[in-house]
């Protein structure tokens, strides 16, 4: 029952983890969706100012054209003016020319000798003939005269209408330029208004989206409440809640059914963590079991050796005990011969008399010392004795001990070798192969939706990404992996093989796509997009829909920098930072 209880209690573990989990995901798109209906209200809120903004460029743009055609009409009239003068001296110039040749004409005749007047034939005599070539000279002088001035108007009302019509296209063109920035700003206003009126009727969906989260969110967390015995009315209606995520109510209907079938089993759940400390007190007795084996092996021996110290005691005890009667003796002999030595001479007159015996006390003392000697080895191999055989004694009573607790060690074993089998099973679900490969898996479809709709919104339906996590390897076996295939109207091709403006456009499409998933699974908006050059490898049509693009997802960044050394691009964005090269070449 217990293994049955540790195994129920896991399996709770992991579908409480899980839950908590699927939550946290829950309220992370909940957050994401009501960030975005926070954004789409501000959006909505701006539509009547963005509609008087439009309806104000309109009318600039109106008094602009009004006020440019005046002046321009303006100018047309006084070049027209200025080159009606210019005709006129011209004409005046022709005049003048005839009349001055007309008279050289004439002063030529003169000069001849005539003797007529070449104008009305009549006789002229030599004074008269000097006279009117004076006059003639005189005229001739005040023709040139004429003539050199209005030449000299007529070069400079030629130089008035240059400079009229110079200051004509100048107004042109700052017509043309002040048109394009109104229209330039027009545009942007008409896809504001327009964002937000699209803003304006995605809230009422978007809001129901959050509300459902909302109620999921709670329901989640009702089940994680859920105590048992039975499941109550709040359970049940949260249960029906979480139909709309099948996953998460298969989980959370196992949650609730374990629940129930632990409060039938009557769990404890300090006596289960009491165990748990049991259990882990007791991993060290595999190598205390090995150590109870060897004591065990060694014990015949140990008893053999005791046996036959005890053998050799009771010998030297025997020889003591000989070694003490035989002492006694000689002490008696000793005494008895002192008490008969002063009566030698009674006996033996003929011998000397004698002082002491000092050889019988030299064997005396021979005697006592070997005897000493033999109590001394006695006290120390009897205590030698008795530490072997205390220590041999607390060794059998911990093998003894520990050899009771050789099955519970075994029990834990079995137990600790399923719960092995449960973390394998857990390391591959959470190994590359196993929940990391299924979220990638269940995230390519998002990135390829939103890759494809960037990219094909900037080639006009011309191209189009997929991408492969799996593929068959030289040997037949499928592999994991992460390829990407573009296609456009010549079929698949390899990245490599795309052009350059066509890679930068692929690159953005997908690294959008990315930002928009990460930003999604974290519920949070993304702070910056930059986008450093790429333009110039693009031509004017594929630049005016890469513009409309970076526009249309300009409002899901915090700030948006485009980097260009493209003069074109420059009036196509309301803020720009512009770098120079001042004087010494570094930039300003």
């Amino acid at each position: 029952m217990l293994q049955d209880l540790v195994q129920l209690q896991e399996r709770l573990r992991i579908l409480d983890a899980r839950l908590r989990g699927e939550l946290q995901q829950v309220e992370r798109e909940r957050s994401g969706r009501a960030e975005r209906l926070n954004g789409l209200r501000e959006q909505a809120a701006q539509g009547p100012e963005l509609h008087a903004l439009l309806e104000r460029l309109q009318a600039d743009r109106k008094a602009l054209e009004a006020e440019f055609g005046v002046k321009i009409a303006q100018q047309r009239q006084r070049i027209d003016e200025a080159q009606q003068a210019l005709n006129e001296l011209k004409a005046a110039q022709g005049i003048l020319g005839r009349q001055l040749d007309d008279l050289r004409r004439r002063f030529e005749v003169l000069k001849k000798g005539t003797e007529q007047c070449p104008v009305c034939g009549s006789p002229l005599t030599p004074e008269d003939r000097q006279r009117l070539e004076r006059q003639y000279l005189e005229e001739g002088r005040e023709l040139k005269r004429q003539l050199q001035a209005a030449q000299e108007s007529a070069r400079e009302r030629e130089a008035e209408v240059q400079r009229l019509r110079h200051e004509l296209e100048q107004l042109e063109r700052e017509r043309q330029r002040q048109l394009e920035r109104l229209n330039l700003q027009l545009g942007q206003a008409e896809a504001n208004l327009r964002r937000s009126r699209e803003a304006a009727a995605e809230i009422p969906g978007l809001e129901a989206e959050v509300n459902r989260l909302g109620e999921l969110v709670a329901a989640i967390e009702r089940v994680l409440r859920f105590d048992g015995p039975e499941v109550d009315a709040e359970t049940k209606a949260a249960g029906q809640l979480l139909r709309q995520r099948p996953e998460i109510y298969k989980t959370a209907a196992e949650f609730v059914k374990l629940k129930i079938k632990l409060n039938t089993l009557g769990y404890d759940g300090s006596r289960h963590q009491e165990v748990a400390r049991e259990l882990d007190a007791l991993r060290e007795y595999p190598v205390l079991k090995d150590r109870l084996d060897q004591a065990r092996a060694e014990l015949p021996r140990v008893e053999a050796e005791l046996g036959e110290l005890e053998g050799q005691l009771r010998e030297n005890e025997v020889r003591l005990a000989e070694q003490g009667r035989r002492l006694a003796e000689l002490e008696r002999q000793r005494a008895a011969l002192a008490r008969q030595v002063p009566r030698v001479p009674e006996f033996c007159p003929c011998l000397p008399a004698l002082a002491s015996p000092a050889g019988l006390d030299e064997v005396l003392r021979r005697v006592k010392r070997e005897v000493d000697n033999c109590l001394e080895q006695k006290s120390a191999r009897r205590r030698e004795l008795d530490t072997r055989r205390g220590s041999l004694r607390q060794l059998l009573e911990d093998c003894q001990r520990k050899a009771a607790e050789l099955e519970r060690v075994r029990a834990q074993r079995q137990q600790a070798a399923e719960d092995q089998s449960l973390y394998e099973e857990l390391c591959r679900a959470f190994g590359k192969k196993g929940v990391p490969a299924m979220v990638i898996e269940a995230a390519i479809p998002e990135i390829e939706d939103e890759a494809n709709q960037l990219i094909t919104s900037m080639t006009d339906q011309r191209m189009h990404i997929s991408f492969e996590t799996q593929r068959a390897s030289q040997s037949g076996d499928t592999i994991e992996t992460l390829d990407i295939r573009i296609s456009d109207e010549l079929g698949t091709r390899n990245y490599e093989l795309y052009s350059g403006g066509e890679a930068f456009r692929i690159n953005l499409a997908i690294r959008i796509a990315l930002s928009r998933l990460l930003a999604r699974r974290a519920g949070t908006q993304l702070n910056m997009l930059v986008i450093d050059e790429g333009f110039g490898s693009q031509d004017v049509t594929a630049r005016e829909r890469l513009v409309e693009t970076i526009t249309s997802v300009a409002h899901e960044f915090e700030k948006l920098l485009v980097i260009t050394h493209l003069p074109d691009l420059k009036d196509r964005f309301p803020v720009r930072i512009e770098v120079t090269r001042g004087g010494s070449g570094a930039p300003r």
